[in-house]
This record gives structure tokens, sequence and C-alpha cells, in this order.
């Protein structure tokens, strides 16, 4: 660990202090410290952006947390590390609050990564949130994309996007002015709020 926030602190019942410099295997138990680290390894590999939810143990109790991971890189375009946010969902309508601090930091970490991020209700396929880059890659703005099926910026449609995964596959987004695009797509499922979504990353290739 390179740093940590106040929040994070507290959820170890720890400083600041005794986080930086320690491995997951110095701040959790065994069994908890084994499943980040194997989260953290398959990310670095095949790089981009993950969601998924877990309990925790720590001194500060137990706790449901979903984590947010993005790989980033140094200036030179070499890997550099990834940076998480975690949040506790037994403060669900807090963390969910639109204007909460939470909500702001992840937005900011996930605008500043040269990823494509779509949230997606799982039955509907309706765009729930977007990121920057994904409505550059686009052609659309925050209000036009939001409510919308994903499947109209796909080629092929829904059927296209049905078979995305973890490990991921090659796809043509179509944007709005009528361009193309191929990338590749990887997708992750969370739960919020009793509502199935799905996280979907993508790269231009």
């Amino acid at each position: 660990f390179k740093g940590c926030n106040l929040a994070f602190e507290k959820m170890l019942g720890v400083s600041k202090h005794d986080v930086i410099g320690k491995s997951v295997f110095d701040l959790f138990p065994p069994d908890q410290a084994e499943e980040f680290r194997e989260r953290e390894l398959i990310l670095l590999r095949r790089q981009g952006h993950q969601v998924y939810e877990t309990m925790v143990a720590s001194e500060g109790g137990f706790f449901h947390m979903v984590f947010h991971e993005t790989t980033y890189k140094r200036a030179d375009g070499s890997l550099a590390g990834l940076v998480g946010v975690a949040l506790d969902l037994s403060e669900r309508n807090n963390a969910l609050n639109p204007i909460s601090d939470s909500e702001k930091y992840i937005n900011s970490i996930l605008n500043s990564i040269q990823v494509g991020v779509v949230v997606v209700n799982a039955e509907s396929d309706e765009i729930i949130d977007i990121n920057d880059n994904a409505l550059h890659e686009l052609g659309l703005s925050k209000e036009d994309a939001v409510g919308r099926d994903f499947g109209e910026f796909v080629e092929g449609g829904a059927d296209s996007v049905a078979d995305v995964n973890e490990s991921g596959r090659e796809m043509v987004l179509v944007k709005s002015c009528g361009g193309k695009t191929n990338v590749i797509s990887r997708e992750a499922k969370t739960r919020v709020d009793d509502c199935d979504l799905l996280i979907r990353s993508f790269v231009s290739i």
C-alpha cells in the first residue's frame, strides 16, 4: 500500500502509517488476504477495471464491502499499479447519495482512467452511469446516454454483448455520428439495492 484515506483507516482500526508499505497479508486474515491478492494479480495481468463485493473482517469489525479497482500507468505508458475505492454497504443509503463524497471520489477516479466504463441494468441493459472516456468514444453527452439501451451502440445489438465476460471479447462500438471503433470489452457483475448491475469496461484496439 502506498496510501489510504480515513475511511480505510477506520475500517481496519489502524492509522495510515500502519498501512503504508504493508501488503494485504500484513493487514487482513490469511484467507481474506489471499482473495484480495488473487483478484489484484488477475487485474494487474489483464489491466482495466473491476468491481466486486465481499465480507471484510478487521479490528474494526465485520464489513460488507464493494470494491472498485482500476489499474493506472506511468507517464511512459508502463503499468504503475492499481488504485481502489471501497464502500461499506451497511451504510448504503449514504454511499449511494448522488452528492455523497464517496460517489464523487469514485467518479473522479473512473473519469481519470483511459478506459471506457458503462454501468447497465443487468436485466434491461439500460445505461445507469457512464464515465467520460466512454462518452468520448460514443460521441455522446451523459444526458443523452443515461437511460438508453447499451445495445444501441454495439454493432449487432444486444446479441453482440450477451457473451461478454470477465475474460473479455472484441466487439464494435457504433458512435452517435455513425462511425465505428473496435474495442476489447470486459464485464463484472455487482448488486446494489436489490438491483443486478453489470460494469462494462472497454478499450480501443
